[in-house]
């Protein structure tokens, strides 16, 4: 309401200055000038226009925009008066208004783009100027560089400006006579007179309502020091341009207020003052709200200057100490007097704008941490200054090391409590090599043969790795960034896990040659796993799989489920899944919690997955909580700076890596076919379970490129291997073996699909004779 008051005001004294401008001859185009630039003066983004109508010729000519450059002004003169042009032309065309809200999205407007680009404007919004009797006189415009619709306060500023330019375009009469039939005069709340300038006293005359209120009574005919006793407030009298003054007033009764009045010079035909019209404004509520917030501001200083344990000082631009509160007395060791005025060493840098921690120095040279927001102030009078308030770190930092101290511990609590678990596997690697050396030993008493003494060498070496790593993941060490190759580790911590698992638990491995190196440290790979492996190990029935993978991710849009912040790939994906009964809704919020377990008392300390967000995080990695039946985690990490990328498909194609899968139950046959493989230069992958060999085949069906399979086997025979596994690959390789069948025989077998058929024993030449023709040999 206040705002509609005094926008009214505001618009009545607008209208009195065009009425004045015309009165003394005023050249037209200066006075739409003026008349844009009150309407720009009402809001900072509006940039006005006005065009003048020629309707035989249908067209807008003669544009003043003061404040944009003359090159749009020449743009639009003239311009066409349509339903399909500009947004003025579709006002004038329509004898309505017309809104765009983004010039730059309008094909019809594309002559223009460039032009409105250059100057920054983005909308226009355009009202039509039209007398009583509906004739078209003109347009006024706004143009604006934010784009969108004009609200309720935008369409009453505008209507403002077409009156104005109405009141210009039609040429009233003179301004005393239209202030007589404007009922406005005598209606509106602000005060209003005129006072006679050929004498001294400058009498009053022509009262409005408001004012008579103001006053107490009619002031006409009194003279105006009667009620505006400082003389030298009106001394001496404008007589071109307006002026503004604040002066103290006196109503009829004694009383007095503060007023502000502005006061427009009215002369006569001979270029003589002869008027002063005056409109008045009540500012004694402005001016006892200054006063209390004079005292407010007052109070907060004072505040300032006692309030414990926050600094506050202000400096000039030179770094010249202008304000110094108690604390910062107590936290600097400088007293206020010894502060005031001077540049202490590097209180007065510039650069802490914002809420940052640093550094300053007390007044015994030392350092003292902090944190601090500053912001620039501009006081008139006084000019820059930037306000700091600062509070002492030093507490908090001790308190933060602490923290540090105690999660490290906690850390390497829960780092120990991992290698519990991989006690059993340790012990068993321990045992085969000591077996392996005690073996060998045996037989060197007997036989000379120095293979015997490489055989303990290789053993005694894996045993001094083994205890190396154990060592290494026992004790506190700083983690490197080293870029690290996962698979081998992963195959290793999975097979001294192996023997913590019990045997009705498949520990499953999937993993990608192709994956790149990772920026994760081994030990700490190690940790994560062990967490992650042994987690499932409990969860699981008495019977079940776990799953660990590794592969090269190209991620599609995932959101961390430890930190919730968006995921972005490629990266390198460890996975661990279990096929349990998964997590349950309600708690997978809060499993990365520290301390937060399901496990029962003593058989757990919650620090496990705590732990595995700290170390992946620490990385640049996240973790996603997977859906599906059972638990899946994928671990996703950085990979390692400058590591290559997988080799792309080729355009045929994913390329055929040349790893031969063995399987056969015997044992002995299956190591002797794998060697002989290998020594050929082949990569081999053997099981003695076919079950096993199945599982690995379908995780992964494209990592081999031929099968070389027994038939007569326990779980899956020879020829459900080769069905199943063409099913998933038709172009599979497939050479089967056999020493006696009744179910298979060669065309059997060709039926099937399987490359080859040989009944044992077959020789080595014919082997590679046959797998030559499948599988590229290498060089």
């Amino acid at each position: 309401m206040a705002e509609n008051q005094f926008m009214s005001r505001q618009h009545l004294m607008n209208r009195f200055e065009i009425l004045d401008g015309l009165l003394r001859g005023t050249p037209l185009k200066k006075i739409l000038m003026r008349v844009c630039a009150m309407v720009e003066e009402s809001h900072p983004d509006y940039r006005c226009s006005i065009s003048f109508a020629e309707p035989l010729q249908q067209r807008l000519r003669g544009c003043v925009a003061p404040s944009l450059p003359a090159e749009f002004a020449q743009a639009l003169d003239p311009m066409p008066i349509s339903l399909d042009g500009s947004c003025c032309g579709r006002a004038a065309a329509s004898k309505e208004p017309a809104f765009i809200a983004n010039l730059l999205q309008r094909p019809e407007l594309a002559d223009f783009h460039p032009l409105l680009s250059r100057i920054g404007m983005n909308s226009c919004w355009s009202y039509p100027v039209l007398n009583a009797e509906g004739e078209l006189l003109g347009t006024f415009s706004i143009l604006r560089a934010q784009e969108g619709l004009p609200d309720e306060d935008d369409r009453q500023r505008m209507l403002q400006g077409v009156e104005l330019t109405l009141l210009v375009l039609e040429r009233q009469e003179r301004l005393e006579t239209i202030l007589m039939l404007d009922r406005s005069y005598f209606s509106t709340r602000t005060s209003i007179c005129f006072c006679d300038a050929r004498q001294p006293e400058l009498p009053i005359y022509r009262s409005n309502p408001a004012l008579c209120e103001l006053l107490g009574g009619n002031p006409d005919g009194q003279p105006l020091h009667q009620f505006f006793p400082e003389e030298s407030a009106f001394q001496p009298l404008p007589r071109e341009a307006g002026q503004r003054i604040s002066t103290l007033g006196r109503r009829l009764d004694g009383s007095e207020f503060h007023c502000e009045i502005n006061i427009i010079p009215v002369v006569d035909d001979y270029g003589e003052l002869a008027r002063i019209f005056l409109t008045l404004h009540d500012t004694s509520e402005r001016f006892h709200n200054e006063q209390a917030l004079a005292e407010s501001e007052a109070r907060f200083r004072r505040m300032f200057e006692e309030v414990p344990h926050v600094a506050v000082r202000g400096c000039a631009p030179d770094g010249k100490v202008r304000f110094w509160n108690k604390a910062s007395e107590k936290l600097f060791g400088y007293t206020a007097e010894e502060a005031m005025g001077q540049a202490l060493p590097r209180h007065g840098d510039s650069h802490y704008t914002s809420s940052n921690e640093y550094e300053l120095y007390r007044k015994d040279g030392s350092l003292v941490p902090v944190f601090g927001t500053s912001v620039p102030i501009h006081t008139p009078g006084v000019g820059m200054e930037v306000y700091t308030l600062e509070i002492d770190l030093t507490q908090l930092k001790e308190t933060e090391r602490e923290r540090i101290q105690l999660l490290q511990l906690l850390l390497q609590a829960q780092k120990m409590e991992a290698l519990g678990q991989l006690t059993g596997g340790i012990a068993h690697d321990f045992n085969n090599i000591l077996a392996t050396i005690l073996g060998n030993l045996e037989l060197a008493r007997h036989d000379p043969d120095p293979s015997l003494l490489e055989e303990i060498q290789v053993a005694a070496e894996r045993a001094r790795d083994l205890t190396q790593r154990m060592l290494s993941y026992s004790h506190p060490h700083p983690a490197s960034r080293m870029a690290t190759p996962l698979a081998e580790p992963i195959r290793e911590v999975c097979r001294i896990l192996s023997a913590v698992i019990p045997s009705s638990i498949q520990l499953r491995l999937n993993l990608s040659e192709q994956a790149p190196p990772a920026q994760l440290d081994p030990v700490e790979l190690h940790q994560i796993l062990a967490n992650l492996i042994i987690n499932s190990r409990d969860e699981l029935p008495e019977q079940g799989l776990i799953e660990v993978g590794l592969r090269y991710a190209e991620l599609e849009t995932l959101v961390c489920s430890s930190c919730l912040r968006p995921v972005e790939g490629p990266l390198v994906e460890v996975w661990v899944r279990d096929s349990g009964a998964g997590i349950p809704p309600e708690i997978r919020s809060r499993i990365f919690d520290p301390f937060f377990t399901t496990k029962g008392i003593g058989k757990g300390s919650g620090l496990g997955l705590a732990v595995l967000h700290r170390l992946v995080h620490e990385r640049g990695g996240h973790v996603v909580l997977a859906p599906g039946p059972g638990a899946h985690f994928r671990v996703l990490l950085q990979p390692a700076p400058n590591s290559p990328a997988p080799p792309p498909v080729a355009p045929g194609g994913a390329e055929q890596p040349a790893k031969i899968m063995v399987i056969d139950d015997e044992p002995m046959l299956a190591r002797m076919l794998g060697k002989l493989l290998t020594s050929r230069g082949y990569q081999t992958e053997v099981f003695t379970d076919s079950k096993l060999a199945w599982d690995a085949f379908a995780a992964d069906p494209s990592a081999y490129a031929a099968v070389i399979t027994d038939q007569t086997m326990p779980n899956k025979t020879g020829d459900v291997i080769a069905r199943d596994a063409l099913a998933l690959r038709p172009d599979l390789p497939i050479l089967l073996c056999t020493g006696f069948s009744e179910r298979i025989d060669a065309d059997t077998a060709r039926a099937i699909g399987i490359r080859f058929f040989f009944q044992k024993p077959v020789k080595p030449a014919t082997l590679f004779e046959a797998l030559a023709q499948v599988v590229p040999t290498p060089k």
